[in-house]
């Protein structure tokens, strides 16, 4: 069950984020902490990071595409900020399972197992709670904002982001955008700076299945554009990239072709996953999907993508899978 932390707990971890000073590295290659940015719902590749501008007409997103920083790789026109910053991160383009709820993809994604007969297991942030004690006046793993779908497997206490936020300077918030999922990534840069070790951070509204899809796509795609690339800035501004690694991914994708409606249907065939710091290797694309949406090279399993923010962290969950090669 989540916790509230009370707001007087939340300014003192404001007041122990601004005063935080930057250690040095202990285990290059490893993670300190971990952000999970998760686009709850299901996000679209086509609108964000894979828009396949070589795909047929019908197949081919309303969204025009972009080059990036990394050669032949080109994103969403609605991804101005991250199409400049693509060479600090690696781009997974096909997180392949075969779960449609989002019920059960939720929970192989946040635990890297099926759930079984209706039990949980645990998640990566009750993996950390137990694993990591509390630094000072942050938790050692916590959920910022809301998530529908992902909260209930999530675990850690859920925080509202609002008194970490104000007691950020005007021009930072202006920087992240005020939004959910801005101030939610404000949030998590000041509990990492405060010394937790694993914030999720939810983005809502990803599951677009009826009419008005593309311009909902849109706008999620600018506000994640606008946050997560603040959120990188901001770890490195601080030195801590090179000791956070920030995970983005939701439960699964969508289909490449459009329903009746409009909208795009659960497609966990391809799912996307960002990964970036702590070690990672920026601007290498791992395999890829081709224009009827199936997995055509290197797909890979949320088990191994859990494996390797375990391995990271220095977690133990139990799994079999390997982590991801090369990255």
């Amino acid at each position: 069950m989540h916790s509230l932390l009370s707001r007087r707990d939340l300014l003192r971890l404001g007041a122990a984020a601004a005063g935080a000073c930057t250690l040095p590295r202990q285990n290059p290659g490893r993670a300190d902490s971990v952000i999970l940015l998760w686009l709850d719902g299901g996000p679209s590749a086509l609108e964000t990071f894979d828009p396949r501008p070589e795909a047929p007409s019908p197949l081919r997103p309303p969204v025009p595409a972009i080059p990036t920083t990394v050669p032949g790789l080109r994103v969403s026109a609605a991804l101005p900020r991250m199409a400049r910053r693509m060479h600090r991160l690696v781009l997974l383009r096909a997180v392949s399972h075969t779960e449609h709820s989002h019920e059960r993809a939720c929970h192989l994604l946040l635990t890297g197992r099926n759930l079984e007969h209706g039990r949980a297991a645990p998640s990566l942030l009750e993996l950390t709670a137990r694993r990591f004690r509390s630094a000072g006046q942050a938790p050692a793993a916590a959920c910022v904002g809301r998530a529908e779908f992902a909260c209930g497997f999530a675990g850690g206490p859920l925080l509202s982001p609002a008194p970490l936020v104000g007691a950020a300077p005007a021009g930072q918030r202006a920087h992240f955008g005020r939004t959910a999922v801005g101030n939610g990534c404000l949030a998590a840069l000041a509990l990492v700076r405060a010394g937790a070790r694993f914030v999720a951070v939810g983005q809502p509204g990803w599951d677009a299945h009826t009419e008005g899809a593309a311009a909902t796509l849109r706008q999620l795609a600018q506000e994640l554009d606008r946050a997560l690339a603040a959120l990188l800035d901001g770890l490195e501004e601080h030195g801590l990239l090179e000791r956070t690694l920030v995970v983005c991914t939701g439960e699964f994708g969508r289909a490449p072709r459009l329903n009746p409606l409009g909208g795009r249907d659960h497609w966990p065939a391809a799912g996307f996953a960002l990964l970036a710091g702590a070690g990672t290797p920026g601007g290498r694309v791992v395999g890829r999907v081709g224009a009827d949406g199936w997995p055509a090279e290197q797909p890979v399993s949320p088990q191994e993508l859990t494996a390797t923010v375990c391995a990271r962290l220095g977690l133990d969950a139990g799994l079999a899978a390997e982590p991801i090669r090369g990255i």
